[in-house]
């Protein structure tokens, strides 16, 4: 469950992170229509329909989240800042790890260790 450390938001206790995938959640649509916090989305999401055959199509975005509604009424997210692309719903490569935001910034603190050490 998800806590928003500026306004206090929480998120209802629906999403359940998937098994194979490290940045996905997911939960039932009915469950989405349970939550007067989501039933919004959820409306959005029963109106567009669900997608046909397709693991990486997007059915919905919120500017955060990346949403798919499948067939059997599966509700499927991916937060936007760990998609592989702003419209996909695919995770990076997994040989690649998690993505770093700011890499520069993590290479210059380990190369100022390393020197530090052999000093």
């Amino acid at each position: 469950m998800d806590k928003c450390p500026r306004c206090g938001y929480e998120e209802p206790p629906i999403w359940r992170n998937r098994m194979w995938q490290l940045y996905q959640e997911y939960t039932r649509i009915e469950e989405l229509e349970s939550w007067p916090d989501t039933k919004e989305l959820a409306a959005i999401l029963r109106k567009i329909g669900p997608t046909k055959q397709s693991l990486n199509k997007v059915t919905y975005s919120d500017g955060y989240y990346n949403y798919q509604f499948r067939e059997d009424g599966i509700v499927v997210r991916i937060a936007k800042k760990f998609a592989e692309h702003p419209d996909s719903m695919r995770e990076p490569h997994k040989e690649r790890g998690r993505p770093i935001e700011d890499s520069n910034k993590y290479q210059k603190s380990l190369l100022a260790f390393i020197r530090g050490k052999k000093k």
